[in-house]
């Protein structure tokens, strides 16, 4: 029997907290997978509705006595969706990235530099 949550207005509807944990790479970057982690919760509203007649054959669409007492087919809709973010890695993740590219940036150009140098003293 599914459980249902009937608001002020009389619809049928339900709360869920669900967690995400996104791993996000960079291709092509000698790199530790992942590149960084956004991690936290969907705050989610659910709301039960009637299906559409072109809905009816569905897997989602099913007989509800729970919500209505008539049977009805009806699915779940999200109809109110927010993120609560706990934990994000992308500031240390492009720090260490930009520190890397300009460190390697210096220490060729130095190179180049010593290089050029020495091709002048033996001319």
């Amino acid at each position: 029997r599914q459980m249902c949550i009937r608001d002020r207005h009389g619809t049928c509807g339900a709360h869920a907290r669900v967690m995400f944990d996104n791993p996000n790479n960079l291709r092509g970057l000698p790199w530790p997978q992942p590149f960084f982690r956004c991690a936290g919760w969907y705050l989610a509203r659910l709301e039960r509705v009637p299906c559409s007649p072109a809905e009816r054959g569905r897997v989602d669409c099913t007989v509800s006595e729970a919500c209505r007492g008539d049977r009805e087919h009806s699915m779940w809709r999200i109809t109110h969706l927010e993120e609560e973010i706990a934990s994000n890695t992308v500031v240390p993740s492009v720090l260490m990235l930009v520190t890397l590219v300009v460190t390697v940036v210096w220490a060729m150009s130095r190179l180049w530099k010593r290089q050029a140098g020495s091709k002048r003293k033996e001319a």
